[in-house]
């Protein structure tokens, strides 16, 4: 206990000395990502119009180079990149804060970096050409090393699993028969995919590699059902109801990824908008899982008596409010899929939580995403959040999350999770002089450390 003390009484000091020399941002990386600059590629970028959008469509077909989510490479486009925010425009292309394992930035092609900035307005023409099969110039073969994988057509279609509409159960709307391909050219209808997933939040691949040198292609071009699925759910879609879209994925993700994407994209797109949603998401009660998992596992599963365990229950959520019992319960949930704890979990699910079924915020892969439907939200997700916020200026936000800080350091949550949200909250706040009640505070918390 003394040695664990010690540890975080020094990542206490750390965390204020590093926010004062900007170690806390990726090495080599400044302090704050700056956007991408679209005034300089033209001032078509800030126009809507058909016409224009149409011409950077056709424009489509002149791309010959691969960039992440149409490209050959284990990385996958997520929805919480986000092309405008991460990149920085070269004379050739668009270069990704994110690296190859051999240093190499990813790329990604200026023309549909241009169509992602105009936001909700391209989406009608980007679903009307799913389907235009015009070949572009990035040709894709087999590798030649693969004894295992190949190349495959596969229809992978990200959605928010809490929030759709879609009659789909899985993330693959539709397995096609196995056919092995010794080559692929992108399509225009393929990047008209990948766009529109940076505009909606979702995370649209239309060519990468798995692990096993199994090459999938992802193509609204080849497949109907992927074309019509698309159609069905993002058809009449206006700027009100795209803002609507990421709201809902904001407050009702699947994961944190999908929550920290929507909400870059409400900054960039509907600023207007950003300071009352996110202070709202800010203001969210906070649990700790790694709290909630060392209560189940100290006092819950060694305690025979149910009796005795419903009173440590009720007795510990009275001292940390009624969102500790999100946090116990999301464990409960996950500790059901584990063989080893799966007997206690569903045992103690019963008696604590009768009538709880596992619920939609938890994963495919069966991991919470630290969230629950009654409002609440994990203080490892408030962390990403925060950290998510980059450089948008708001008096409003930074007075939000100086509040969040003081009240931080009354020992409910687990000391590596609040860590993480102090050093959050420092690297949101140190662009501004450090007010006194911060200073007082990062005092007291280095001394209870």
């Amino acid at each position: 206990m003394a040695s664990s003390r010690i540890f975080f009484a020094l990542v206490a000091i750390l965390v204020m000395f590093w926010a004062g020399c900007g170690v806390l941002d990726h090495p080599g990386e400044k302090s704050q990502r700056q956007p991408i600059r679209y005034e300089s590629m033209g001032s078509h970028v800030r126009s809507n119009s058909d016409e224009e959008i149409l011409t950077l469509i056709n424009n489509l077909q002149h791309t010959v180079r691969q960039g992440l989510g149409y490209g050959v490479t284990l990385y996958r486009l997520n929805c919480e990149l986000f092309v405008p925010l991460d990149g920085r425009e070269t004379e050739a292309t668009i270069l990704l804060d994110t690296r190859f394992p051999g240093g190499d930035r990813c790329t990604f092609s200026k023309v549909l970096a241009q169509l992602i900035a105009k936001g909700a307005a391209p989406i009608p023409s980007l679903l009307a050409h799913l389907n235009d099969s015009r070949l572009t110039g990035i040709a894709i073969e087999r590798n030649a090393r693969s004894y295992v994988g190949g190349m495959v057509f596969e229809d992978y279609y990200d959605r928010n699993t809490r929030a759709s509409t879609l009659r789909q159960p899985a993330s693959i709307v539709q397995e096609p028969p196995t056919v092995w391909l010794d080559d692929y050219t992108v399509t225009v209808g393929d990047l008209c995919f990948v766009a529109l997933g940076q505009i909606l939040n979702r995370s649209f691949n239309t060519v990468w590699e798995q692990p096993t040198n199994k090459q999938v292609i992802s193509s609204p071009t080849h497949s109907s059902t992927l074309c019509s699925t698309l159609r069905e759910e993002w058809s009449n879609v206006t700027p009100d109801r795209h803002l609507a879209s990421l709201i809902r994925d904001l407050k009702t993700p699947d994961s944190n990824r999908r929550r920290v994407g929507a909400l870059r994209r409400i900054l960039f797109y509907y600023p207007e908008h950003a300071e009352e949603v996110v202070r709202h998401e800010l203001l969210r009660p906070m649990y700790c899982l790694a709290t909630a998992r060392e209560f189940l596992r100290g006092e819950i599963y060694p305690e025979k008596d149910p009796v005795v365990r419903q009173a440590r229950h009720a007795r510990r959520i009275l001292k940390h409010g009624p969102q500790f019992s999100d946090g116990v319960c999301l464990c409960l949930i996950e500790d059901c899929r584990w063989e080893v704890r799966k007997r206690q979990a569903e045992e103690s699910l019963r008696l604590l939580y009768p009538g709880t079924q596992p619920p939609q915020w938890l994963n495919d892969s069966g991991n919470s995403v630290g969230l629950s439907d009654l409002g609440s939200v994990s203080v490892d997700a408030q962390a990403q959040f925060i950290d998510g916020l980059g450089g948008f200026k708001s008096e409003v936000i930074d007075e939000t999350v100086e509040g969040l800080l003081l009240d931080l350091g009354k020992g409910y949550y687990n000391s590596e999770s609040e860590a993480n949200l102090v050093s959050a909250c420092i690297r949101r706040l140190k662009a501004n002089e450090y007010s006194s009640r911060v200073q007082e505070w990062l005092q007291g918390f280095q001394k209870t450390r």
